[in-house]
C-alpha cells in the first residue's frame, strides 16, 4: 500500500537481473507463472523507458477516486498498489450572523 494525497508525485523502479526485451514479460519467466486476469481495477502505467532495458521507471501524479496503479510491462501487470489517498484537509466554514 502506498499513501498521498491528491497531486502527490509518486515514483516506482523496478530492476530486472536482465534487459526485458520487448514483448516479454520477464527474462527465463516459464509460462505457468505468469500473472493471472482477476487483478482489481485500477489505473494502468506504462514503463516511461524504452524496451530492452533492465530499469523500468514509472511515474504517476495521485488523483482522487483512484483506488489502486498497475505497473505494466509487454501488456502483463508486474506489480499493483493499492493507494490510501490522504483526506483532503477540511477548510473551516466562516459564518456572519446578522444579530
Amino acid at each position: 500500500m502506498v499513501s498521498g494525497k491528491a497531486g502527490d508525485t509518486l515514483r516506482f523502479q523496478v530492476q530486472l537481473q536482465a534487459n526485458l526485451e520487448p514483448d516479454r514479460i520477464a527474462s527465463n519467466l516459464e509460462p505457468e507463472v505468469l500473472p493471472v486476469a482477476g487483478w482489481p481495477s485500477g489505473f494502468s502505467l506504462q514503463p516511461e523507458n524504452p524496451l530492452p532495458s533492465r530499469i523500468l521507471s514509472y511515474t504517476w501524479v495521485v488523483r482522487p477516486g483512484v483506488e489502486w496503479i498497475h505497473l505494466v510491462c509487454n501488456g502483463d501487470i508486474i506489480a499493483h498498489y493499492r493507494i490510501e489517498q490522504d483526506p483532503a484537509p477540511t477548510i473551516p466554514a466562516l459564518f456572519s450572523l446578522g444579530l
